[in-house]
């Protein structure tokens, strides 16, 4: 999709990292805050620097369910 734009929830006490686009209603459950659990990075412009950061912050990395089919 042209123009879409992609974050990063860093999860580190799960130990996982989910894309997600940006608009996806399950990021913004957390208001794109830092919490506890972890934070958010991004926006960013695809799909691929989103899987490659994501797969740097040493979590195993997947896209959300509901937002990135």
């Amino acid at each position: 999709m042209a123009n879409q734009r992609y974050i990063i929830y860093i999860n580190d006490p799960n130990n996982k990292s989910v894309g997600h686009v940006e608009q996806c209603p399950h990021a913004k459950i957390w208001g794109g805050e830092t919490t506890a659990a972890g934070g958010w990075l991004g926006p960013f412009g695809s799909r691929e620097e989103v899987e490659t950061l994501g797969q740097l912050s040493g979590n195993p990395f997947h896209w959300c369910g509901h937002c990135s089919r």
